[in-house]
């Protein structure tokens, strides 16, 4: 991503396919610098949420506004089928903008930790889930599961922490195509933040063995897996390749290559997937 040019080595079960980083550095703090994408605070929809969240009552209403501005935050509460009151967490949302908006909508009890964040706010704290206390109703990881050492016993903190009726949601890369295709310029590797990468069956194990059910999977890769890898094959750190996108790929290879990615969720070999997970 920042072009440092470290090698890493990761292993690949022969059993469930799942991908694991063999020797986590010491300093991972320094792969996490305040450049990285999940630390930006940028937020030009708040008076769209703060509309949303006025009309919180009036389901109708909500919807009609959501029809006319649509917004990301708000498909995920329909998503997660989340209601006001709910205790919301975010693991590892980085500055805390999606607890933000969430507060701005109107879910008040919506909270974000992140042991690398580098301010805490009301909506933002500097820490672990092992160290949370409470329970909660909806429990989301966006892509910050893979970045997590301790896999299975994260889960079972998840399980611990999880309301009776409670969600688990985790989106993450998995090892499909884009990694046979790829191989080690495979973008998703992210190498060292990214300490652990599931096949479906991987993580369908390791929610089991922590006493949680995978209740639904669906693939939502984009175009990313293809040009985020061609540019690794070119040697281009993707920091570089993100700012002149145009110059590395034309409008027609864009599209081509987000017709493939639709191709592939619709198969099931997307390179990213969402995980809906409840207590068993």
């Amino acid at each position: 991503m920042f072009g440092l040019r470290q090698k890493f080595t990761y292993l690949e079960c022969s059993g469930c396919g799942v991908i694991i980083l063999a020797h986590p550095p010491q300093n991972l703090s320094d792969h996490y610098p305040k450049e990285y994408y999940s630390f930006a605070t940028t937020n030009g929809l708040t008076g769209k949420l703060k509309l949303f969240g006025l009309s919180l009552g009036r389901l109708g209403l909500r919807r009609l506004i959501h029809s006319v501005l649509p917004m990301p935050t708000v498909d995920l509460i329909y998503k997660l089928d989340m209601t006001p009151g709910m205790k919301i967490l975010d693991v590892g949302g980085g500055s805390g903008k999606l607890a933000k908006e969430l507060r701005q909508a109107g879910f008040h009890h919506a909270l974000c930790i992140d042991p690398f964040t580098s301010q805490e706010t009301p909506y933002c704290r500097r820490t672990t889930l092992s160290e949370l206390e409470g329970t909660w109703d909806r429990i989301m990881f966006h892509h910050s599961f893979e970045h997590i050492e301790d896999q299975l016993g994260t889960l079972m903190e998840v399980r611990n922490k999880l309301s009776p009726k409670g969600l688990c949601m985790i989106q993450v890369p998995v090892a499909s195509w884009a990694w046979r295709h790829y191989g080690v310029d495979w973008v998703q590797l992210d190498a060292p933040r990214h300490m652990c990468i599931h096949t479906p069956a991987s993580m369908r194990r390791a929610a089991q063995l922590a006493g949680l059910n995978v209740r639904d999977m669906k693939n939502d890769s984009g175009a990313f897996q293809f040009w985020g890898s061609e540019l690794y094959r070119r040697n281009i750190p993707l920091i570089e390749g993100e700012r002149n996108l145009s110059k590395y790929f034309d409008a027609k290879t864009m599209r081509k290559y987000a017709a493939e990615s639709k191709a592939l969720n619709a198969s099931g070999e997307g390179d990213q997937a969402t995980f809906i997970i409840t207590a068993s």
